[in-house]
């Protein structure tokens, strides 16, 4: 059993050889989510329908000014115009920009533990799912104390570096 990382670098691999040998003797690769499986097309829809709000509902009328403030003077400091991310639901917004941030320290999507397994499982080990991708983005984009959350996640940015050294 072993924790996905979604971003990882280069630099994580090759992998130690007790990982690499669990996962040959092994007959499933059991994934999150099967990412290599999915049409591109189906994960923009379902983020667009799930990740943003509808009508005349902006992120503004869900956060408290504190949150809403903090917000923009993040995507100010990045230089990233606040218009893009007005109709963004807290959910997508930390995804979003987790991912912009965990970019910015060279960690790619492209070098996720998951998908790293998921390109050698395929065609030759069963791959399971634990949920679906739906299943995934309803969690993602429901988050308890979404104001706190996203919050707490902006407050953290200075620290992946390190997290993500003591994740790997």
């Amino acid at each position: 059993l072993i924790g996905a990382i979604h971003f990882a670098s280069a630099d994580c691999y090759p992998l130690r050889p007790e990982i690499e040998k669990a996962f040959e003797s092994s007959n499933n690769l059991v994934v999150e989510v099967d990412i290599g499986n999915i049409d591109p097309s189906t994960t923009q829809t379902l983020l667009l329908t799930k990740g943003t709000y509808s009508g005349g509902q902006t992120i503004k009328d869900h956060l408290s000014r504190q949150t809403y403030q903090l917000l923009i003077d993040y995507l100010d400091k990045q230089g990233i115009p606040a218009n893009l991310f007005q109709k963004y639901k807290p959910g997508m917004l930390v995804m979003t920009l987790t991912s912009m941030e965990l970019m910015k320290y060279g960690f790619s999507p492209d070098q996720g533990i998951d998908l790293h397994f998921l390109r050698k499982a395929r065609g030759r080990k069963t791959i399971l799912e634990l949920e679906t991708l739906e299943q995934q983005l309803d969690m993602l984009m429901n988050l308890p104390q979404e104001d706190q959350m996203l919050q707490q996640t902006i407050k953290e940015f200075d620290t992946y570096p390190q997290l993500m050294q003591s994740l790997i």
